[in-house]
């Protein structure tokens, strides 16, 4: 027991990114059924050079405030051959853009190093944000693009926003609470 517990703690302590290590596939189609929108990186750690410098970014997109309602996902293909292979990954690293369970947008590669942190998060913004009537701006917009501002959200939608709001709210909470359940069973499951 005392154990586990030291096990927990140092799986909480070493916690730097919110990006979820996909060890199985039943941890990935658990990631495909949340509701949240979702960025796999398919890469090999092991030996490729263009998947370990965009691995820092990614960890630090991963805590960007602009991105917390996305969940990050890692999977080395070295390690889930099959998945990768069922997934269709012949390069890497391989962004998959998931929501709502389904491939929404593929990149393969790094074009440019030195601007890979500014073009991945221009990628999230537009695939992610623009899906959940937000520009890049941050101004909130109605479904014809026209703009809102930002204090539309609860003037003008009502107690039915304020409640669909609350609920997202709640939503990103246990799938956070769930994301760290994982990560620290599979941290406990790699000590034994």
């Amino acid at each position: 027991m005392k154990k586990i517990v030291v096990c927990l703690l140092i799986s909480c302590l070493t916690i730097q990114a919110r990006v979820i290590e996909i060890n199985n596939e039943q941890e990935y189609n658990n990631i495909l059924q949340s509701e949240r929108p979702t960025i796999i990186k398919f890469s090999a750690d092991a030996w490729c050079g263009a998947c370990k410098l965009a691995q820092k970014p990614f960890e630090e997109l991963s805590n960007d405030d602009d991105f917390k309602h996305v969940m990050f996902a890692h999977v080395d293909i070295d390690k889930m051959q099959e998945l990768s292979r069922e997934q269709g990954i012949i390069g890497v690293p391989t962004f998959h853009y998931i929501q709502h369970g389904s491939k929404k947008e593929e990149e393969v590669g790094i074009k440019n190093a030195h601007s890979f942190k500014e073009d991945l998060r221009e990628n999230l913004a537009r695939t992610f944000n623009t899906a959940n009537n937000v520009d890049t701006s941050g101004l909130v917009t109605g479904d014809d693009g026209s703009e809102m501002g930002e204090s539309a959200s609860t003037e003008e939608t009502g107690k039915g926003g304020i409640f669909a709001t609350l609920f997202a709210f709640i939503a990103k909470i246990l799938d956070a609470i769930k994301a760290l359940f994982i990560y620290i069973v599979e941290k406990i499951k790699s000590l034994f």
